[in-house]
């Protein structure tokens, strides 16, 4: 389940929301974003139908369950925006849904990666 709360880390511009998603089956993990069963987040700003993704993470031991993949969906499906911008895209799987969005063009998608 996706749970929508105000992010405790600080960026610049408008106040950052996050979309997370917290498993109470997972094990206990020592670092320091994933606190309390967070398995996954999405932290991003909403300015004048304008979404920027500040940051998008998944614990180490939870990668490849689909978790980034459940969060930029929900950040799609659910918020009014009229243009995302995905920011640096610096890992493989995330560019490849990045490609998939701007492929679907249902909403302005736009992102810089990185080589």
């Amino acid at each position: 389940m996706i749970t929508h709360e105000e992010s405790p880390l600080k960026y610049g511009g408008p106040k950052a929301e996050r979309l997370a998603i917290y498993d109470p089956e997972a094990p206990k993990y020592k670092q320091t974003y994933f606190k309390k069963k967070l398995v996954a987040f999405l932290d991003y700003s909403n300015f004048q139908n304008t979404i920027y993704i500040h940051y998008l993470s998944t614990r180490g031991d939870q990668c490849n369950k689909g978790y980034a993949r459940k969060l930029i969906n929900c950040l799609y499906e659910e918020m009014n925006a009229e243009f995302i911008h995905f920011g640096k895209i610096c890992h493989p799987a995330i560019e490849k849904i990045f490609k998939e969005k701007l492929a679907e063009n249902k909403i302005v998608t736009k992102g810089h990666l990185w080589n």
